[in-house]
């Protein structure tokens, strides 16, 4: 599933993008980068957090990011 890279180059217009759960995200490691030009949107909030094992979410995460 990973690649198993000690070092990434990221050329300009393109991000890494990684999941907020790493061991198991689906995100850059598995994909590659992403171009600029197919980001549509920015994160602005979390929301209705869950940590593994927990059935309801955390909410005292829930906010906006700075």
């Amino acid at each position: 599933r990973e690649t198993s890279v000690d070092e990434w180059v990221i050329p300009e217009g393109h991000y890494f993008m990684m999941g907020d759960n790493r061991d198991q995200s689906s995100d850059s490691r598995y994909w590659g980068l992403v171009s600029e030009h197919n980001i549509v949107g920015k994160a602005v909030a979390i929301w209705l957090h869950k940590k593994p094992g927990l059935r309801l979410p955390e909410f005292s995460r829930n906010g906006w990011i700075q």
